[in-house]
């Protein structure tokens, strides 16, 4: 692996974007709770997390972090309002809770959510 280094100005362009990036009604405020649960040596999480503390959001930092980290234990003793997670926990939560669906009128709202987000 490649190590990269960045300057203080690389890290203030990244959050200046990320805070920049969201449509003003969902920016980060005061009110939210930002739980990382990736590890910080990942620089987009890193991101989020300073960009949360400059908009003066809390952050809740725990030991669970990474891919196998589930969002259950991640998140047992906080109600997060964003939460950074990697693809493959987000796509483990996703088959775990879409497996726990088993009336038609679940299904039916699955699909037609998922078709939605195809357009």
């Amino acid at each position: 692996p490649t190590i990269t280094t960045f300057t203080q100005l690389n890290i203030v362009s990244s959050v200046a974007a990320l805070i920049t990036a969201l449509p003003l009604r969902q920016r980060i405020t005061p009110s939210d709770l930002l739980l990382p649960a990736e590890s910080f040596t990942h620089t987009y999480t890193l991101a989020w997390t300073l960009a949360a503390l400059f908009t003066h959001a809390s952050v809740a930092i725990n030991s669970v972090a990474g891919p196998s980290a589930s969002l259950a234990a991640a998140s047992r003793l906080v109600a997060p309002t964003i939460m950074i997670a990697p693809a493959e926990t987000l796509s483990k939560l996703h088959a775990e809770t879409a497996a726990t669906l088993t009336s038609p009128l679940h299904k039916v709202g699955l699909y037609t959510q998922s078709q939605a987000n195809r357009v």
